[in-house]
């Protein structure tokens, strides 16, 4: 006899009878034979699907597909609906892995860091809400259940464009401040990402050992939050797979091929029917009914259901009249085990809630002093299934429980449901969260989704109202839970028997659980029209498409979309100042001002709305207004990371850097990972006159977004700040590479081509900025000057001409004009364009200068020196202010002072100017002695030892 042979006759009796197990034979010699081909067998299957009716034996059969894998001496691992989320979902595949011996090390490892950490978080009031994990695109308003928690009708508090990425910001800096490694700040900040990678670690080592099955029952249920995480695991997102393993899936329905399409040479699909008469027979003979009446009778009412055999067969009935009345029959079959009257009423009512705890429990019994006992003795029944800290009803049970409580009591029906709503009321208000913020937190939305589902059981004539608008808020506030939503929509409709909240919401359901932008589009245009819902949430559904729409690059439906939603709700602040925002998106700042005040005389400490307002302020030029605004909105939401950016914004045109670095400073707290955030520091620096620190900031951003071209073009004026002409050449080129349109760019580049002495590339830059901008006056007077340096004074008064048409009081363009003027012989011009230069630039005497240039030789130049030192201010306070130290220098050596022009440039360069400007300056002291004679000899060997330093 052999190890493996039975040792006696009734071994071999009990392994033929494999538990009572009946029928799917041939499925699982099937699976067998799997497992024993070779990987590269192209006949091996990697994805097994499990497809079948609730109650046709699923379950059981992945039981037995567990027994036929470990009598070949694999591993097994299995989780179904009982885990509510990807981190249970891995805890129990690791667990049931241990139980076969793996250790599991590197999982158990991260799960205990996690679980520890979690309690820290949780034990910590000062801790910010975890973000809600949303798309960045999906980013809308938040609604409440009407007359639900505590308020009533829809939340009148936007989320802005940066609502999400605040949201996240702020935890993640808590993350930072808390914990002691940025392994740590990932691990609470996407626990499922460092979980699964630990567990496929420790699957790559048990796989050395034998290989693995991994088993998901039930995944009607879990698919919502299962399916997109699998199919990354199965993509490689999280490591390798061992080629060994073999999934196995079961639910319900078929697996989505157009989602799972990669994957489908390589699956296979095993459809489990009901029972077969000859199979129903041979279940019940196991069980011992003999009766021929009895059987036939049993097997024409089961269905074909193997729940339902074995619930007929319970107790051995002798005789077709003790199978009861066909509607009670299944119900009494599945309490008949419980003697108990009061117990079996607890039972059924306990079927009305669709996931059981023991809080849950009470409320749905009445039974608040039993109910820890009477609980208990309900988890040990077949009919239920473990999940979490409580259980689950078998759907089929489940279903005909309900129906019974449904026709014979419903009065108590309602009752019974209004209490359960009012529980999952109190849990979501129990979290404490404010009315805008609610609706983006998971556990409120899980509370929530239960919550609408039994006030629609409870009040059938608003269920469609309370689901549809629990699905609203959820597909604008956490996209993935509207799935969740769609599925209490359609419970409802088949436990209360609603069959035209069902045919009314078809569609809805359809397209709820997609991710697709077209899809989500349609379900936005269904909520938008549906008559269950009020005025506000309907315009709230347009609002949403709208920004769908403008995400997609269609601003003029998107508008069209705002519109109609103001005109459905105008006395919405949600809608005003969503219109609003995409009025300042666009450009139109008026219009977006007028909007935001509509939004804020109806909710006044939005500070969204009014951070909105604030930066249309600064685009108009109304920067009192802009810094009031901006100001409110911090002062409403500390670490609002985007408020801090465009305030720090209003602040550096004010020239007050330090305010506007001590802004950008707790932006980058707050968000160290958001490119444009640390590329506005840097900017900030650069305008600040500290070059190096810029360079270090755009460096930064650009290691975050390496395309960020604005980034790159600062960073390349910077580097020509610093004299540092290749770098800043291979800056702005990328620049532009990125965004050949980018005019900006191709006129800082044309600049460091001047300095290099490349006229025509630098030519052929500004005449590309002007191309694309004919505005750029900048770039005129760039231009003008380029062609007064090559001798071509015409042009340049043309260029400095239109720069003046489009800004008549622009200061380089007059001062261009006057020196082309010069060129030409027109002294009197030039030194009428010279005056107008000193009376709109006060605070420098560049102007006088010039004029003392031009005035060589005469009685007057004295005056203008004078005057020129008079108006350069005193004052060095930033690095950047450093030339009107460079300045006086100049005017120093120009009036034959050489001591005060040394003294000048030596603070120059001890104020840090930057080297492009010491360079500037050194130009300018050897025009003075090409032109007048003057002695420049100490200033500019100040300044030229300076620039050998740097």
């Amino acid at each position: 006899m052999t190890a493996d042979a039975p040792r006696s006759l009734q071994d071999l009796v009990r392994a033929r009878s494999r538990g009572g197990f009946v029928g799917r034979r041939d499925l699982l010699a099937a699976f067998g034979e799997n497992l024993d081909l070779g990987v590269d067998d192209p006949h091996r299957r990697f994805l097994v699907e499990v497809v079948g009716d609730a109650g046709v034996g699923k379950s059981t059969l992945l039981a037995q597909l567990v027994r036929v894998a470990r009598e070949r001496e694999l591993l097994t691992c299995l989780a179904d609906e009982s885990a509510p989320d990807v981190v249970s979902c891995l805890t129990a595949l690791a667990e049931d892995l241990r139980s076969q011996g793996v250790r599991c090390r590197a999982f158990r490892r991260t799960l205990s860091s996690y679980q520890q950490r979690q309690r820290e978080l949780e034990s910590d009031p000062n801790a910010p809400a975890r973000p809600s994990g949303l798309l960045a695109g999906a980013v809308g308003i938040g609604l409440k259940l009407v007359g639900e928690v505590p308020g009533a009708g829809v939340a009148v508090d936007a989320l802005d464009a940066d609502a999400v990425a605040r949201e996240a910001d702020r935890f993640q800096a808590y993350l930072r401040r808390k914990l002691r490694s940025e392994a740590e700040v990932e691990l609470m900040r996407a626990p499922e990402r460092a979980l699964t990678r630990a567990f496929l670690a420790d699957l790559r080592d048990a796989a050395d050992r034998a290989p693995v099955v991994v088993l998901l029952d039930a995944f009607e249920y879990t698919a919502a939050f299962l399916q997109t995480w699998l199919l990354d695991v199965l993509g490689g997102a999280y490591g390798d797979v061992p080629a060994t393993t073999v999934v196995v899936i079961a639910g319900q329905r078929p697996l989505d091929a157009g989602r799972w399409g990669d994957y489908l040479t390589g699956r296979a699909v095993v459809a489990v029917p009901r029972f077969t008469e000859d199979e129903a027979r041979e279940l019940l003979a196991g069980r011992g009914l003999r009766d021929a009446d009895v059987v036939r009778a049993v097997v024409d009412r089961s269905e074909g259901l193997p729940l339902l055999l074995a619930a007929y067969a319970q107790g051995g009935p002798t005789d077709v009249d003790e199978l009861g009345d066909p509607t009670d029959e299944v119900v009494a079959r599945f309490l008949r085990w419980e003697p108990d009257p009061r117990r079996r009423t607890a039972a059924l009512h306990a079927a009305l809630p669709r996931a059981l705890d023991a809080d849950v429990f009470a409320v749905a019994t009445g039974e608040s002093e039993r109910a820890t006992e009477d609980f208990a003795a309900l988890r040990a029944q077949a009919f239920v299934k473990p999940r979490g800290d409580g259980v689950r009803y078998h759907e089929l049970a489940r279903r005909v429980m309900l129906r019974h409580v449904r026709t014979t009591s419903p009065a108590e029906w309602r009752r019974r449901h209004a209490a359960l709503a009012e529980h999952f009321a109190a849990r979501c208000a129990g979290l404490g969260l404010p009315a805008a913020e609610a609706p983006r937190d998971r556990r409120w939305q899980l509370a929530a989704v239960e919550q609408a589902y039994h006030r629609a059981c409870a009040e059938p004539g608003r269920a469609a109202t309370v689901l549809l608008e629990g699905l609203l808020a959820a597909v604008t506030a956490r996209p993935e839970l509207a799935s969740s939503w769609a599925r209490a929509l359609t419970d409802a409709a088949s436990d209360a028997d609603l069959p035209e909240l069902a045919q009314r919401t078809a569609g809805i359901v359809a397209l709820a659980p997609s991710r697709a932008e077209d899809d989500l589009v349609e379900l936005l245009t269904e909520l938008s029209h549906s008559p269950a819902l009020g005025p506000d949430a309907r315009a709230l559904a347009l609002a949403e498409r709208g920004d769908v729409r403008r995400r997609r690059g269609e601003p003029g439906a998107a508008l069209v979309d705002l519109d109609r939603a103001v005109a459905i709700a105008p006395g919405n602040a949600v809608v005003l100042g969503r219109r609003g925002e995409l009025h300042r998106q666009g450009g139109r700042h008026e219009a977006a001002v007028a909007d935001f005040d509509r939004s804020l005389a109806l909710a006044p400490d939005s500070p969204s709305v009014l951070a909105s307002r604030g930066e249309s302020h600064r685009a108009l030029g109304r920067t009192a207004d802009a810094l009031a605004d901006l100001d409110r909105a911090v002062a409403l939401s500390a670490g609002y990371s985007w408020a801090l950016v465009r305030r720090a914004l209003v602040l550096r045109r004010l020239d007050r850097f330090d305010a506007a670095l001590a802004d950008l400073d707790a932006a980058v707290e707050v968000a160290p990972s958001v490119a444009p955030v640390i590329g506005e520091r840097g900017e900030t620096r650069r305008l600040r006159g500290e070059l190096r620190a810029a360079v270090d900031d755009l460096t930064a951003a650009i290691a975050l977004d390496p395309d960020y071209g604005w980034a790159h073009g600062s960073r390349g004026e910077a580097h020509r700040g610093l004299e540092e002409h290749t770098a800043a050449l291979a800056d702005f080129g990328r620049a532009i590479a990125l965004n050949p349109d980018y005019a900006w760019a191709h006129g800082g580049r044309a600049e460091v081509h001047r300095r290099l002495g490349a006229s025509d590339a630098a030519l052929a830059d500004l005449d590309r900025a002007i191309a694309l901008n004919p505005g750029y006056r900048w770039a005129l007077a760039i231009r003008a000057s380029l062609h007064r340096g090559l001798g071509r004074p015409v042009e340049a008064a043309v260029d400095a001409d239109r720069a003046l048409r489009l800004s008549p009081n622009y200061v380089p363009a007059l001062l261009e004009r006057a020196l082309a003027r010069a060129d030409t012989g027109d002294v009197d011009g030039a030194l009428t364009d010279l005056d107008r230069c000193a009376e709109l630039d006060a605070g420098s005497g560049w102007a006088h200068y010039r004029a003392a240039l031009l005035l060589h030789g005469r009685d007057a130049v004295n005056d203008r020196l004078r005057r020129a030192l008079d108006a350069e201010a005193d004052a060095v306070v930033l690095p950047r202010d450093a030339w009107h130290d460079l300045n006086r220098c100049v005017f120093h050596a120009a009036a034959g002072d050489a001591a005060a022009a040394e003294r000048a440039a030596r603070s120059a360069v001890a104020a840090a100017a930057r080297p492009a400007s010491l360079r500037t300056a050194l130009d300018n002291l050897t025009e003075l002695h090409r032109l007048t004679g003057a002695d420049v000899g100490r200033p500019a060997a100040v300044l030229g030892a300076a620039l050998e330093r740097r």
